[in-house]
């Protein structure tokens, strides 16, 4: 055998090994995001979580969505309402408080209570005029 040919082969036998390679992750990702998708109603009944519309008023000037909650989604939704007080300023988070680690090493240390560092996202969409 030559070193052309056998070189040809291993490009071959490489191209061949990524195709599937490529393939089998494809089949496994399908498969797991088919399981998740399953128990999706599972995992919402656990939580208290339901898929139905939320119950929004008529937007009364351009609406702005903020999906996800914690620091930053709470940030911003309030200066998104600030720069632009005519935004409707909508946030989609399930829960209903976040707990940020800003002063964590206070509560590690035993300085603070564990509800200090507990938010509610309720409390900031009031305090950010975007309720």
């Amino acid at each position: 055998m030559t070193t052309q040919t056998r070189k040809s082969t291993n490009r071959l036998a490489r191209r061949q090994f990524l195709k599937l390679t490529a393939g089998s992750t494809l089949a496994a990702a399908a498969a797991a995001t088919a399981t998740v998708m399953a128990s999706t109603p599972a995992l919402a009944a656990m939580s208290g979580r339901t898929n139905r519309p939320a119950d929004l008023p008529n937007a009364k000037g351009p609406r702005c969505v903020v999906v996800g909650g914690g620091a930053s989604g709470t940030t911003m939704a309030k200066y998104l309402k600030k720069e632009n007080p005519k935004f409707d300023v909508v946030m989609v988070e399930p829960n209903a408080t976040y707990m940020s680690c800003f002063l964590s090493n206070l509560w590690l240390d035993d300085l603070i209570d564990l509800k200090t560092l507990e938010h509610s996202f309720y409390d900031a969409a009031r305090a950010g005029n975007y309720i």
